[in-house]
């Protein structure tokens, strides 16, 4: 029986020891991780937006600061992150695993981050706060242990910002902005709370950073609120808008695209006229009766209006048939009883002959050998 009970002391023993070696060895593993950092060498740039060689006062997006976090995610499924400190540069904090010995790898980065949580893969955001990422930058990984990225970080976001009077204060709904990001599953969560927008000296609310919505933006200023229907393909990523607060009475109020030097050689082409006309489409096409009507979105940043259009063509808008920003025009022709296929031009153009579009729309030929739709029903016996 004595020897039984030494047998299972023993064990037991044994047993405990052992579990405190794996307990201690595993520790180990995670402070190496997290205590001793890799060195990385960075030739990382931020791609600023509409990709302007210089920006504007007060754009500080593109400076790096102390404690900013480039997340890494490699093919193989590993994620890593590194970290800035003026004094040090940039060091490896974390590795979810084997870190591949080369190739490309995604880059994500959040400029004016609110706060990181949760030992940094949590980074809470807000209106203020720049999405940046490079889905291809090349990296190789050194057997000594330093990790060599080239990366150029592009927005992945649109901008907009409001044109007032200095001193005046209004309220945002519905813009879809970044809230929190979860590095470990990549994970966005959105917001689209109403933001608190004041006008600066120079005549501009601060930018507001994230997605346009395919629905409404709710402006509330001096207590009456203005509903403008946008487009989330609107502003291209990238890109920036900016809405004009004495245009919101008026349907022509839109989102105006703000253009850089690089593109008009001018220093500040926010209050000029900028000749940039487009459609979606610039050819339709229509059956002999039609059942549907067809949607041409225009983009401007002029003044435009529909200069002229084929009389057997109904123009039905959701604005005026003129406009600036981003415009609609619905067109729904007339039953083809000709035989003979028909094509007529819509004219657009830009206020003062600045630009031109011609949209071409086509009708097929209806004739004696159709049946007239009013002669026709489900419910005739056509025996």
């Amino acid at each position: 029986m004595e020897t039984n009970k030494s047998n299972k002391s023993f064990a037991f023993t044994l047993l405990w020891c052992l579990m405190g070696l794996f307990t201690y060895v595993s520790c180990s593993n995670e402070d190496m991780q997290e205590q001793q950092p890799v060195k990385v060498h960075f030739d990382v740039e931020k791609v600023p937006f509409n990709n302007a060689s210089t920006r504007s006062a007060g754009e500080d997006y593109m400076s790096w600061k102390d404690n900013d976090i480039v997340y890494i995610y490699f093919n193989n499924g590993q994620y890593t992150y590194a970290k800035y400190l003026k004094q040090d540069g940039w060091t490896l904090q974390y590795s979810s695993g084997t870190i591949p010995s080369s190739g490309t790898c995604k880059c994500r980065h959040f400029a004016n981050p609110v706060s990181y949580q949760s030992s940094n893969t949590v980074v809470t955001l807000n209106s203020s706060s720049v999405d940046f990422s490079d889905i291809s930058a090349d990296f190789s990984y050194s057997k000594d242990g330093v990790l060599s990225i080239v990366s150029n970080l592009a927005p992945n976001c649109v901008r907009i910002r409001f044109k007032g009077k200095s001193g005046e204060s209004i309220r945002v709904s519905g813009f879809v902005l970044n809230s929190s990001f979860n590095a470990v599953f990549q994970r966005v969560t959105v917001s689209i709370s109403a933001i608190s927008l004041t006008v600066g000296s120079d005549g501009y609310t601060p930018y507001i950073y994230g997605m346009l919505p395919n629905g409404n933006l709710v402006i509330t200023r001096n207590g009456s609120e203005y509903v403008k229907s946008v487009r989330a393909d609107a502003l291209k990523v990238g890109q920036s808008g900016y809405i004009v607060l004495d245009e919101l009475k008026s349907s022509d109020a839109a989102i105006h695209l703000e253009l850089t030097r690089e593109e008009f050689g001018s220093d500040n082409c926010l209050d000029k006229d900028v000749v940039e006309l487009s459609a979606d489409k610039t050819t339709l096409f229509f059956n002999a009766y039609p059942d549907d009507e067809q949607t041409v979105y225009i983009t401007a940043n002029v003044k435009w209006h529909m200069s002229s259009s084929p009389n057997w063509l109904n123009i039905i808008t959701a604005q005026p048939t003129s406009g600036s920003g981003i415009g609609k025009i619905t067109v729904f022709p007339t039953n083809n009883t000709t035989s003979s296929e028909r094509t007529g031009v819509i004219e657009v153009e830009g206020d003062g002959g600045s630009q031109k579009i011609s949209i071409t729309v086509s009708q097929e030929a209806g004739g004696s050998t159709n049946i007239d739709r009013e002669d026709f029903s489900a419910d005739k016996d056509l025996n």
